[in-house]
């Protein structure tokens, strides 16, 4: 069994468990308010017998009998009612009790996953990502700019540091208005100033306030996104599809290389596309040159990202190399961050 398909199968039990649970609360409650008020119990038997006649008179056509029928369990709610307010308890106190009362619970809705569903999913792919592993340590709380110089290069106005906290403050400001102001981040830089940590930083607060993030490398995406075309009846390239599509952040780490592969690349816009149309936010961070993006990809897709994204640029020295020298443990903690 495929990993996306043993997290769909774990998400299948927790709502199994989510309807015990409320089926539970449901039976405790009937329990407290038949000990209190003994004739909403004969009521409740009542509007079952009522329902069952009511169904029957429906399945044989008698107008008639269904209209005296309906008017029997309307009065009978109408006493239930009565009698739950006199006694101090809600008019829906004994209503089916559900997590999601989109889908009750079931985590479809019309052979369609639901939205809970569908941010569980999200979320089981992030447990199972090294992202869960990175953002611990990649926060806005331990970023180091020690490693940045405060000598202005040559055909630059800031100092990488200077420019670093300008970055990390419009990052803040990205998280602070996600869900005031659409808007989507392009990161760009050589590999190791700090591109990564930066996209685990925005990740972790977006997390914290409840969103959905799912964080895919260029290679990743690609990969689902070929396995969506090709695999159409696969459920779970189909999933991986939903989960990209529709996640409140779509990170796309290391933006690069491009496959050369127009099918793939008219995906990979319709991605970008559809999650403009949705107002879904999108952060990608790269070493490429917008002139690069549009060789590697396509036109479309540098027209997109052109018109549609801040650019957030980071410049610097390498901080991998620095930390090898340093023996410092910042800003990407493992090797590879960039």
């Amino acid at each position: 069994m495929s990993l996306m398909n043993q997290q769909i199968d774990v998400i299948l039990r927790e709502y199994d468990k989510i309807r015990t649970a409320n089926n539970r609360i449901m039976d405790l409650r009937k329990q407290e308010v038949y000990l209190r008020v003994p004739k909403i119990k004969e009521i409740d038997e009542q509007i079952a017998s009522e329902s069952v006649n009511w169904l029957t008179a429906s399945l044989d056509g008698a107008p008639s009998d269904i209209a005296v029928l309906k008017g029997k369990l309307a009065e009978l709610s109408s006493l239930k009612d009565r009698l739950l307010k006199e006694a101090g308890f809600a008019k829906d106190y004994l209503d089916p009790v559900y997590t999601c009362p989109e889908c009750k619970d079931t985590g479809f809705i019309d052979n369609q996953k639901c939205t809970c569903f569908r941010n569980k999913l999200i979320k089981h792919l992030y447990d199972g990502s090294n992202m869960k592993n990175a953002v611990p340590y990649e926060n806005f709380g331990t970023f180091d700019f020690s490693f940045y110089s405060d000598i202005v290069p040559e055909g630059k106005t800031l100092s990488p540091l200077a420019n670093i906290k300008k970055a990390v403050e419009k990052s803040k400001l990205f998280v602070h208005n996600f869900d005031k102001e659409f808007s989507n981040l392009l990161i760009t830089g050589n590999t190791g100033v700090g591109k990564t940590f930066l996209c685990n930083c925005i990740a972790k607060a977006l997390m914290e306030s409840g969103h959905s993030v799912v964080y895919q490398t260029e290679y990743e995406l690609f990969d689902s996104l070929k396995a969506n075309v090709f695999s159409k009846d696969d459920p779970e390239a189909g999933s991986r599809y939903d989960c990209i599509a529709e996640c409140d952040l779509l990170i796309i780490d290391d933006l690069g290389v491009g496959f050369n592969n127009s099918l793939l690349n008219a995906e990979f816009f319709k991605v970008l596309n559809e999650r403009l149309l949705t107002r879904r936010s999108t952060l990608i961070s790269t070493n490429l040159h917008l002139e690069d993006i549009k060789n590697n990809y396509s036109e479309r897709v540098l027209s997109r990202i052109i018109g549609s994204y801040d650019f957030i640029e980071i410049y610097g020295d390498d901080i991998r190399k620095l930390k090898k020298i340093s023996g410092g443990q910042s800003n990407g903690q493992a090797a590879g961050k960039n």
